[in-house]
C-alpha cells in the first residue's frame, strides 16, 4: 500500500515538473502602434443633427447630436471630423 502511495506521489511530481508552464496572458510580438490611444482636441463647427432618442438598452430618452468638429491638436490637426454624441445610454450628457 505504501509503495502505491509513493508511486502515485512520484508520478504526480514527475508530470508536474515536466508539464509546460502556461500563463493566462502571453506577451505579444505585435508592434505597439497597432493598439495606441491618441488624444485629440477639437472645436465644434456645426451641429449636423439634434434630436431626442431612446438609445438601445436605454431606459429613457436622451439628447442625440451629430457634430462636425475641427481638430485643433493632435495627429489630425486641421482636419474636420464628424462624431455622434448620445447614441449610447449615459448618465450625464453635454449639449453643444
Amino acid at each position: 500500500m505504501i509503495k502505491k502511495i509513493i508511486f502515485l506521489i512520484s508520478t504526480l511530481i514527475f508530470f508536474a515538473l515536466l508539464s509546460p508552464v502556461i500563463f493566462a496572458q502571453e506577451t505579444s510580438s505585435l508592434p505597439v502602434n497597432q493598439a495606441q490611444e491618441k488624444t485629440l482636441e477639437a472645436t465644434v463647427i456645426r451641429i449636423l443633427e439634434e434630436k431626442e432618442i431612446k438609445p438601445e438598452f436605454g431606459v429613457k430618452k436622451q439628447l442625440y447630436q451629430k457634430l462636425q468638429l475641427l481638430v485643433t491638436k493632435g495627429a489630425l490637426k486641421g482636419k474636420k471630423i464628424i462624431v455622434e454624441s448620445g447614441n449610447i445610454p449615459l448618465a450625464s450628457l453635454q449639449k453643444y
